[in-house]
């Protein structure tokens, strides 16, 4: 089955796009989560026409599809479903329009999301979206995972930029949802039912995204604590005065300490934790006023704060530099991203903190503090089987925490396959069922992603 599809694929596309050596298929069979399995072959469509043909020819022969951007996500979503077509969209990197009117961009999936903002900044325009990732993951990866990032306190989500989508199914046929205008309460959202789909319904081939006009000001302050409650309670002070930064983030001694050793960041050894706030928009010195006045009543050990750009570059090198350096403490690293509410994060740290010292495990505590959105970060050496089971249990602990918490899985990674066995813990088993049925009304045949969220799969 699999040569003869490979075949009919040969006649639809040319001899660059498809790749089935066995060079292409390792260099694709793996995203940022380091978990692998070899695709069937490798395709990078060039145009929407394309991608219709390709994916009758899937239906047809009941070959699974799995669709890739840079394959940066914290998930598994971009591993190759077994015996899979592995679809990149790196080729389909137009950025079609930038409409300063309407306050919108129509981009194709594979444009790098760094790329869109810095042309439309160009404009006096802001795309607020900032995942970590964002000087490499495309814009089509971010919409089909949900990705946040450090801006999402004050600016939302990716969720919250998608106007409208151009999607290809499974049978080949195409689907547009949602529009140019800000208002459209048409029908069903189908729009939002593709955001953070991990490409088990459809393939997005063009989104037209809301812009902003650009802040034209901003203030970043670096606070140091002794000890991580401290911050964690200061977050809690500092949006309770009717403050909403830009970006209120928090790190660890564990991750600090990493920082200060394999970076050159410079930060004093005695930090236990810090706080990086960021604020902007038309009345940033009246913001700062409020700040100053919660600070002189929490009294961190340190203030530094700048309205310079490249000053403010320098405070966040740390923030930066958080995961890069832990990376470097052990071979393997488990990111997580455990969402609570504000006024539970205390509790949250505290106990990853026990959950670290229980299980003899090294877990650096970074991430959105602002909107509860915690990165526990597992460093551990998987290859001894007697640590790899104590991460699995701390793992377990961290997200069972999480959810008792009234929290949530993951605030902006997705589900992915590796917290799929977690789900129906915090959804319940009617709600799989629903969201399984919706994906038998869009992919009858099963063929996209089939082993992600919910899905079985080969």
């Amino acid at each position: 089955m699999s040569e003869k599809f490979i075949n009919a694929l040969e006649k639809e596309v040319s001899s660059e796009q498809l790749q089935t050596s066995p060079e292409a298929r390792h260099a694709y069979s793996l995203d940022a989560t380091r978990n692998a399995q070899l695709p069937l072959a490798v395709l990078f469509p060039e145009g929407t026409r394309q991608l219709q043909e390709v994916m009758r020819l899937c239906n047809e022969h009941k070959v699974a599809v799995t669709p890739r951007g840079s394959g940066t996500g914290l998930s598994g979503g971009a591993v190759p479903s077994a015996d899979c077509l592995l679809v990149s969209f790196t080729k389909m990197n137009n950025l079609k329009e930038v409409d300063n009117i309407n306050h919108l961009a129509v981009v194709e999936p594979g444009v790098i999301t760094n790329d869109l903002q810095t042309t439309v900044l160009k404009q006096n325009l802001f795309y607020p979206p900032d995942p970590s990732s964002a000087n490499i993951s495309t814009l089509g990866g971010n919409i089909a995972e949900g990705a946040g990032g450090c801006r999402a306190l004050k600016y939302g989500v990716t969720r919250d930029y998608v106007m409208g989508l151009e999607v290809v199914l499974p049978d080949g046929s195409i689907i547009n949802t949602g529009g140019t205008t800000y208002k459209n309460v048409s029908g069903l959202d189908l729009t939002r039912l593709m955001v953070a789909s991990e490409g088990t319904l459809g393939l997005i081939t063009e989104a037209t995204l809301k812009l902003l006009p650009a802040p034209n000001e901003s203030a970043t302050y670096l606070l140091t604590f002794k000890t991580l409650e401290k911050a964690s309670r200061a977050v809690i002070e500092i949006i309770a005065s009717s403050i909403l930064p830009t970006a209120l983030e928090v790190m660890d001694k564990v991750t600090i300490d990493a920082v200060r050793k394999f970076s050159n960041v410079k930060i004093d050894d005695k930090v236990g934790a810090l706080i990086l706030l960021e604020l902007d928009g038309e009345d940033v010195s009246a913001q700062r006023k409020k700040v100053d006045k919660v600070l002189n009543r929490i009294k961190p050990n340190e203030i530094t704060k700048t309205t310079d750009a490249l000053k403010a570059k320098e405070l966040w090198a740390a923030r930066k530099a958080a995961l890069p350096a832990l990376s470097r403490i052990a071979p393997n690293v488990l990111l997580e991203d455990a969402t609570v509410p504000r006024s539970e994060l205390v509790s949250l740290i505290k106990g990853v903190q026990k959950i670290a010292k229980n299980n003899k495990l090294v877990i650096g505590c970074f991430g959105h503090a602002g909107d509860g959105n915690l990165h526990p970060t597992i460093v551990a050496d998987l290859r001894d089987a007697k640590q790899a089971k104590r991460v699995e249990k701390a793992t377990d602990e961290i997200f069972e925490l999480a959810l008792k918490l009234g929290g949530t899985l993951s605030g902006e990674h997705g589900i992915g396959i590796v917290k799929k066995k977690y789900l129906e813990n915090e959804i319940g088993e009617k709600n799989i069922k629903l969201m399984k049925a919706i994906k038998t009304v869009f992919d009858t045949g099963n063929i996209l992603n089939p082993d992600k969220i919910f899905g079985e799969g080969k």
